[in-house]
């Protein structure tokens, strides 16, 4: 339905802007300009404070993509009751969308507020204290190696904390740096490399 409405859309209308914007917009960066400056913003003094940062970004990414569903399926196979392997499957993948709950209520109804109200340091304080609780739910969880009501938690927690860092880094990305494009290409750079290593 949607594709047949885009069929019907009139053009918008152009509305006419001054040389020098014209020409602004009209100049593109070339591919290699476009990585030149990249690499140059990696190694700028505000863009260094925050590569630990988009480390643990992907590290966190890794984490959750990596090892959350086989941990929740090694755990199934100590209770009780045994579960087929499809069951164990759906189980853990029911418990882990309590991750995307968790990174709904970290981005927009935690640590987004808790910035605006209180500012930056505020705010790392409460992310520092949320990846503090995160990773030891983990390691509990690990360690008692038994399905139970702590694997929702650990999602839960460790949604929370992923989402409430991405916030944090885009807020700081979007309105310290100049250039809207180049600090996220240096975020999604340092974030995949460091997923890529850790996974």
């Amino acid at each position: 339905v949607g594709s047949l409405l885009m069929c019907f859309l009139r053009k918008p209308e152009l509305q006419q802007q001054p040389e020098d914007e014209a020409e602004a917009e009209t100049e593109e960066k070339r591919p290699m300009e476009s990585i030149k400056d990249t690499f140059k913003l990696l190694i700028n003094k505000k863009m260094l404070g925050l590569v630990p940062l988009m480390i643990w970004s992907g590290l966190s990414m890794a984490v959750y993509a990596g090892i959350f569903i086989p941990l929740m399926i090694r755990t199934m196979n100590t209770t009780l009751s045994p579960l087929s392997q499809n069951q164990q499957s759906a189980k853990a993948l029911y418990t882990f969308s309590l991750l995307g709950v968790g990174e709904i209520v970290g981005g927009v109804l935690f640590i987004g507020p808790i910035r605006d109200h209180f500012g930056n340091k505020t705010a790392y304080s409460i992310q520092s204290l949320l990846t503090i609780v995160a990773i030891s739910l983990v390691l509990i969880y690990s360690h008692l190696n038994t399905f139970s009501f702590l694997a929702y938690l650990m999602c839960f927690f460790w949604g929370l904390q992923d989402s409430g860092l991405n916030t944090l880094i885009y807020c700081v990305l979007g309105f310290e740096f100049e250039d809207k494009s180049t600090p996220f290409a240096v975020f999604k750079f340092t974030q995949s490399i460091w997923m890529f290593i850790f996974e």
